[in-house]
Formats: structure tokens, sequence, C-alpha cells
């Protein structure tokens, strides 16, 4: 194969089943050559399979991320399909209906990428993680900008550049459009992988405090009165910072929160767990349930979350190379393969 060929190669990736199990929104990506940039665009096929996959945005932009409503007549997805009055790309958040006519809706615009998109049970909200700029990061003379104060390992990412200014925290817009996007956790500290409390009422979410070492926690967060002010909502530890744990995920029940870690910070380079913590707990450890299958339960680059279902817990785990999808027991046990 020669680079010139490169624009004949296609991926899809980020499969998403619809609620009621008829169809997959999924992302196909591709190279432009000529514009020397990557196009992804949003498609959909039926799970029948009688039928070819059809493309539902336009492809000329950067789509991605397509989520279902939970009662799947929307889904939200986002894209690059703005700039900026200086000609920058801006991420933009969209929710597109599916089951009837209509357009497609742009709830937020904004120079940084919005991540993780979430649906909440009732249908009504949209959390996602978001970088949150300070008012001195867009000053347009680098030479005016205050001085960064660099106090952390974790001061910049690859891809990202400086984070210390610019904290990634959890949003929530209104899927009628209606007001403007609130931030639920303000602050210096990254907080990321949005989970939705069974009842709406709540986000459950990954939190790294900044100044802290290289570790994080599970916390909640009340939505609240939308009127409220963002800084006087308070976040609730489930875990401690002793544990480094991340992308929790609620139950069906609203009981128990699942989560990825692992019990031992001072080791490096061993297998990432399962872990399930009661939904009100007070930064209590969790309970690893897949400790009687010592292998890796984070086998994909970016961590995927554990999956609840009616039938109970999966996740997925490395073996020796290969990836298997397993059913865990909360309570204990060991897991049992599916796949």
């Amino acid at each position: 194969m020669r680079p010139s060929q490169l624009d004949s190669l296609t991926s899809a990736g980020d499969p998403q089943l619809a609620p009621n199990g008829k169809h997959v929104a999924y992302v196909v990506s591709n190279i432009d050559m000529k514009d020397n940039k990557y196009r992804s665009r949003i498609w959909v096929v039926d799970t029948g399979g009688e039928a070819a996959g059809r493309p539902l945005s336009s492809g000329e932009h950067a789509d991605g991320q397509p989520r279902w409503s939970p009662d799947g007549s929307m889904l939200a997805f986002s894209s690059t399909r703005k700039t900026d009055e200086k000609g920058k790309k801006e991420s933009t958040l969209h929710v597109l209906p599916f089951d009837q006519p209509g357009e497609t809706a742009v709830l937020h615009t904004s120079a940084e990428p919005m991540h993780s998109l979430s649906f909440s049970p009732d249908g009504n909200w949209l959390a996602f993680a978001m970088r949150d700029r300070s008012s001195d990061y867009d000053v347009d003379d680098p030479a005016r900008r205050e001085p960064r104060k660099i106090e952390n390992l974790n001061f910049m990412l690859n891809g990202e550049g400086f984070i210390s200014d610019r904290p990634s925290n959890i949003w929530v817009a209104a899927l009628d459009g209606s007001g403007e996007v609130r931030n639920l956790t303000p602050g210096r500290h990254e907080c990321s992988s949005p989970a939705w409390l069974a009842d709406s009422s709540g986000i459950a979410f990954a939190y790294n405090p900044l100044l802290a070492r290289d570790t994080s926690q599970i916390c909640t967060v009340s939505l609240g009165d939308i009127g409220e002010d963002s800084s006087a909502l308070s976040m609730t530890a489930l875990t401690n910072l002793d544990m480094p744990c991340y992308a929790p995920v609620v139950s069906p029940s609203g009981d128990t929160v699942a989560l990825l870690g692992d019990d031992d910070h001072e080791t490096m380079f061993q297998n990432v767990h399962v872990g399930v913590v009661d939904a009100g707990s007070d930064a209590a450890d969790p309970a690893w349930v897949s400790k009687a299958v010592d292998r890796n339960w984070a086998p994909t680059m970016v961590a995927q979350s554990p999956t609840w279902t009616e039938d109970g817990l999966f996740a997925a785990m490395e073996d020796r190379g290969n990836v298997h999808l397993y059913q865990i027991d909360p309570t204990g046990g060991e897991p049992s393969i599916v796949l």
C-alpha cells in the first residue's frame, strides 16, 4: 500500500444499540487527502441485516459519539460544524430526531470538544464532559497571559495541551434547548465519565483533584434546581482517594455503582478490576467483584465502563491477547464467560 492510497481506507466504530434493539448507530471515518484531514459521519443499520446501512449526517465534518435517547426517538452526536470569527473549528452538540421528520438541533457550541455524551433516564437532559477555559486562556497575545504555576504532574496531556487552566467539568444541557448549558462541577479538578443516577436526580462521575497524586474517586452531584448557582452544589464522594476508581455506571435499580480501578495505587502495571459500591456510600472502599479472575478488565486503550442490564453486570476481560465478555455477580462469586 502507498501513502496516496490512504483515502481508500474506511473504518467503522463506536457502535450504539438502540433501546428497542432494532438499530445500531455507528461512526464511519475516512481520510480526505485533498484537504489533509479526517472526516466522519453517523450511520445507522438495522440489526435484522436485511437492509444496508445508511448515513444520518453529511460527512463534511468530524461527526461522532452517537447516543440514543432512552425512548429511541432522538440521536445525539458531536460535530465540528461551526467556526469562530477567526476561522477556527468549534465543537458542536446536536440532537437529531430519528423516528419522525425534523431538523437537527444545536444544543451547544464551544471552542472545547465535548466528550462522554449521556442522556438522562427521563430523556430531559444530556450530560457531557468539557474543559472550562479561564478568561485568561483566550487572550490573543500570549505575553499578556498570567504565568502558569505548575503544582502537580498532571498539568499537560498529549493532544490536549495545558489542562491546569482549563479543567474538565461535567455539564448538562436541556433537550428542549431552553437555557444555557450548566456546569455542575466548576473548579480546578478533572471530572469525567458522567453516568446518570437511575431517577435522573444527579450524576455519578470520576473526580481527580488537580493538586492530588495520580488517583481518582467516584463522586455524585445533584442536578438540583436548574436555576441554582452551580457553585452552591456539593459533590458527594462514594469512594476514597486511596484507590484509583473511574468509569462509573449506575445499576438500573439505582442502588449500586459499578466502576473500574484497582486496590493498590502504590504498585504499577497491575490488572484493572471491576468494583461495586453502594450508591449511598460515604468515601467507602469498593468491593472488587472480578478478583476471582485475575486478568485485566480494561482491555481497550480508552477505558470502557462495565454494562448493567436487567440480567446483571457485564464487562470485557483480556486473557493472553484475547478479549472475552463476562457476566459478573455484583455480590461476589466467580465471573462466568458469555462470549
